[in-house]
């Protein structure tokens, strides 16, 4: 068969109607796909506005969304929020400095939507871009907004006596101690609470030496590590956080330290309870055989050094954000994270009295946080 044979003669009539249907409609089908690669992305008039979102609906419900929600019962979420609303409306969030003038009207959230966002943050391992549409913001905006919330929530609780997470004074020690000595029947005596420390996790950084710094050979991971002391009542009365690399001895010193010039002119000082992590002292009993008296004290003592244990535990349970991988390149946001966990943590406690060691030794402790209708009831899992 010849070549000339095998060719397909197409007349100009045929080209005319490729041109004028065809080329139109896959022009038409290309539009539809950029305006659809255009919509996927977020914009303003795809969200809900603040006042009109998700959260806004939220914050009509009750205690048991409180709790759920927030990790406190409504009354203590206002009471957070009659102080936030006036640092929210008198600080600029770019520069951080106060303002001549109230700025309610150039600010997209509410104050009680900004606290809500700053406490849900804390509470949740949700990241910024699925909990924005929750909000009505969008995620260029949300980190902004989160950012500035976390620095005046901060101020907030730097105000509030009850929030600090300070070495507890001589007349404390005393208090606490008779209250474990009830706890122990009389086995412990001269014991304030419990130490223990926690490993957070930590991004891993290009920087070899602060990859090298915050690495925990015993977890094989970057890493960050948190000490706290514990009172029986569930409140954190001294912390210090620094490298992964550290023993929890080292990173206690600076609070063993201020616990020993508390008492700097006593003879006899009052302890706190460690594991075998911590070093023996004068103000840390280190609950081992060979200082304990008896297998009985020895008992005694790692039951109040569970004290710690379980301090640890309810606020990585209820400050879920520590469960996250704290950044590396961000020191003022680890720091900020860290120490608002640690102050909203006493601010439930004292305050709104939340907690599972509240609720364990709450009658030996019935002095000075006396039971009323709010503060009774179960927790749920996330508190």
């Amino acid at each position: 068969m010849d070549s000339e044979d095998s060719d397909i003669d197409i007349d100009d009539g045929f080209l005319n109607d490729v041109r004028d249907i065809y080329i139109p409609y896959l022009r038409l089908m290309s539009s539809e796909v950029s305006k659809n690669r255009i919509q996927s992305k977020p914009k303003r008039e795809n969200f809900k506005l603040p006042k009109d979102s998700a959260m806004a609906y939220v914050l009509r419900g009750d205690d048991a969304i409180y709790r759920y929600m927030f990790r406190m019962r409504k009354r203590y979420f206002y009471q957070l929020l009659s102080p936030f609303t006036v640092k929210w409306q008198r600080i600029g969030i770019t520069s951080g400095a106060p303002l001549k003038r109230s700025s309610s009207r150039r600010r997209q959230l509410t104050p009680n939507i900004a606290l809500a966002l700053v406490l849900r943050y804390l509470a949740t391992t949700t990241e910024s871009s699925d909990a924005c549409a929750a909000f009505g913001l969008l995620p260029s905006t949300f980190s902004k907004y989160l950012r500035h919330g976390l620095k005046i929530l901060n101020e907030v609780l730097l105000e509030i006596p009850e929030a600090s997470f300070q070495v507890p004074t001589r007349s404390d020690m005393e208090y606490y101690s008779s209250v474990v000595d009830e706890l122990s029947n009389g086995f412990v005596k001269n014991v304030w609470g419990a130490v223990d420390g926690i490993v957070l996790d930590f991004e891993s950084s290009s920087d070899p030496i602060i990859e090298g710094n915050n690495y925990n050979g015993y977890k094989k991971k970057a890493a960050k590590k948190l000490v706290c002391g514990f009172a029986p009542d569930g409140s954190i009365c001294g912390a210090a956080w620094g490298d992964g690399s550290r023993g929890d001895s080292l990173v206690w010193a600076p609070i063993q330290m201020q616990l020993r010039l508390v008492q700097v002119h006593k003879t006899d000082k009052i302890r706190v309870v460690g594991d075998s992590a911590f070093k023996h002292s004068d103000v840390c009993f280190r609950a081992v055989y060979t200082n304990a008296d008896s297998r009985q004290h020895l008992h005694m003592c790692r039951r109040i050094r569970n004290f710690s244990e379980i301090g640890l535990g309810s606020i990585s349970r209820s400050m879920r954000r520590l469960k996250c991988s704290l950044p590396s390149d961000d020191d003022t946001m680890v720091d900020l994270v860290i120490e608002l966990c640690l102050r909203l943590t006493n601010y439930r406690v004292r305050v709104a009295h939340e907690g599972q060691l509240m609720r364990m030794n709450r009658s030996s402790m019935s002095d000075r946080y006396e039971s009323t209708s709010c503060d009774t009831g179960d927790e749920d899992d996330g508190n």
